[in-house]
């Protein structure tokens, strides 16, 4: 059962349409990356992330401003969570 509109969600469920913003903790140099989630596969380079990727499934599982590790390869990346940005929803 949803929760009511006036209450926050309890869990972070993200959809296809909504924008999120990560930052890899573990690089001084990292600048926030912006990405929209898809379905399709991901592609960085025009700041798409699909759904069923790590990054996604970790993030599916945090809340903005949680920061969470992930293994990447052969190294465990710190990312943290720092936007969520909800594509509106129409009621059906």
């Amino acid at each position: 059962m949803p929760a009511p509109a006036n209450e926050p969600e309890t869990e972070t469920r993200l959809s296809v349409g909504d924008r999120i913003v990560i930052r890899y903790l573990d690089d001084s140099r990292s600048r926030p990356e912006f990405y929209m989630l898809t379905e399709r596969a991901s592609d960085p380079l025009n700041g798409l992330l699909s759904l069923s990727s790590p990054l996604a499934v970790a993030l599916a599982e945090a809340s903005p401003g949680d920061e969470i590790t992930l293994h990447i390869g052969e190294r465990d990346r710190t990312v943290l969570f720092m936007t969520l940005e909800r594509e509106p929803r129409q009621a059906a």
